[in-house]
């Protein structure tokens, strides 16, 4: 089966869980993460602080924003790290093994975590008494 025929077969039949990562060629002003459960969140490229990709540590490849720390587990992220830094992924999801062929050589997000920094409230203050 050609390449075409069968990553249409794999979008008529996972819709757009099929790709790991969505980017384009000009920069987004937000990134969208979509976990298999819970919420979906975007974080607006603007509030960026750091991203690290290490193959093989676990995560792969941590995004820390201003309010969130997103973490990505999964195979072939240096294309993602790129994406990110070059601030023109769109989306990243966790994608379902399934019909993903081991040797394909785009990326593959097994796990997403997104985790929400702590809040610096009053009690993080130094204290005025003296």
């Amino acid at each position: 089966m050609d390449t075409e025929r069968r990553d249409g077969l794999k979008r008529s039949i996972l819709g757009a869980d099929a790709s790991a990562l969505e980017s384009g060629g000009s920069p987004r002003l937000m990134l969208d993460f979509r976990p298999k459960r819970g919420e979906w969140l975007a974080l607006p490229y603007t509030a960026l602080r750091s991203v690290r990709y290490d193959p093989d540590d676990r995560p792969v490849v941590s995004i820390e924003f201003s309010s969130h720390v997103i973490e990505v587990e999964g195979r072939k992220l240096e294309g993602l790290y790129l994406a990110v830094v070059s601030q023109r992924a769109s989306t990243i999801a966790e994608v379902q093994e399934l019909y993903l062929d081991e040797e394909e050589s785009r990326c593959f997000v097994e796990r997403l975590t997104i985790r929400r920094k702590a809040q610096r409230g009053a009690e993080d203050r130094p204290d005025d008494r003296g």
